[in-house]
């Protein structure tokens, strides 16, 4: 039996995770999960000076095989500018559920922001209007680019905002995407006209402090809630939660640290007012948007569901095509080098 394990960085995860296939593995792992052909999902963590730690853990049932994903993610948002290093940084170890070996070990940085964006895409596919033609995007960084990237493969956008604390961040975005998508992106200073004007709104920010309110709202908006995803962290005011449908990821974990924390917390709402989990809208048991008027908000924490979908993908296909590193980590039984590279 094959005792090799491959390690893939960062760039081997993007070339093997597009965001398409992302999107539709998320979805067939979601629905399998209703089945209960998954274990978990299952969260842990700590903050950290200047950040936080996280595990996440999951197991699925994948044409016949069970892979179980771990993920290790620390999140320090003053490392860009204190050390020239990503926020987010980690690795995915993915391991055979039957025999226990360790198929791979993969980068975290990307496939987080592939597959967070992905979710978020997902959900718009059931959620966000059918014609949406225009997007705000508030934080305009990695994830910022995922999402915009991704919501425009579900939905005809012709037209976006981008919205940051940092405005020559928000014109970096705007000019970029701009010229990739052949639509105008435009950076913008005002929030609320921002919103206003769009059918589709992405925050990905590290935020403590609301910047989405009730009087943002308007008939039709969808909104993909991405940064909150531990509960010092808030993007939508509790309020304004408590006006819109609530679907989410996980109700346990966004009842624990996401915004849908602080509306309970703040009395605004219970775990009872939540429309439903992601899961259950894609498997058609929680019923999606039914009308053009109604306000949509996806409050998402990240879950190991998801994560476990996206390295499957990679694993699969990087093994097809001999990819990575090979590594023999339980090398107790060899004498010579115990890697290869391919």
């Amino acid at each position: 039996m094959n005792a090799e394990t491959i390690v893939l960085g960062a760039r081997d995860v993007a070339r093997y995770l597009t965001i398409r296939e992302c999107i539709d593995a998320i979805a067939e792992t979601l629905r399998a999960h209703e089945t209960g052909k998954s274990r978990g999902p299952a969260s842990s963590g700590f903050t950290l000076p200047g950040g936080s730690f996280h595990a996440k853990l999951a197991a699925i049932e994948d044409d016949g095989r069970i892979f179980v994903a771990v993920k290790a993610n620390v999140n320090l948002p003053g490392n860009p500018s204190r050390h020239g290093r990503p926020t987010i940084q980690g690795a995915l170890l993915l391991l055979d559920g039957d025999d226990g070996r360790p198929l791979a070990i993969m980068d975290s940085i990307a496939l987080t922001s592939l597959r967070t964006a992905a979710v978020a895409a997902l959900a718009a596919e059931h959620l966000a209007l059918s014609d949406s033609r225009t997007i705000t995007i508030v934080g305009c960084g990695e994830q910022g680019e995922a999402q915009l990237c991704a919501m425009a493969a579900v939905r005809p956008l012709r037209a976006g905002f981008a919205v940051d604390v940092d405005a020559a961040r928000a014109t970096a975005l705007a000019g970029r995407l701009s010229l990739q998508l052949g639509w105008r992106v435009e950076a913008s200073t005002n929030l609320a006209a921002a919103v206003a004007a769009s059918d589709i709104c992405v925050t990905c920010t590290t935020t403590e402090s609301p910047l989405l309110f009730a009087e943002h709202l308007h008939p039709g908006l969808f909104v993909a809630a991405v940064g909150a995803d531990n509960p010092a962290k808030q993007e939508i005011d509790a309020i304004a939660l408590s006006r819109s449908r609530v679907v989410v990821d996980s109700l346990a974990a966004c009842a624990a640290g996401g915004d849908l924390h602080h509306a309970i917390k703040a009395s605004a709402m219970t775990e009872q007012d939540v429309h439903g989990e992601l899961s259950a809208i894609v498997a058609g048991r929680v019923p999606a948007r039914s009308s053009r008027d109604q306000v949509f908000v996806f409050d998402s924490t990240g879950t190991a569901l998801q994560d476990v979908a996206a390295a499957v993908l990679v694993y699969r296909r990087a093994a097809a095509a001999g990819a990575g590193l090979r590594v023999v980590l339980d090398d107790r039984h060899l004498g010579a080098a115990t890697i290869q590279a391919q």
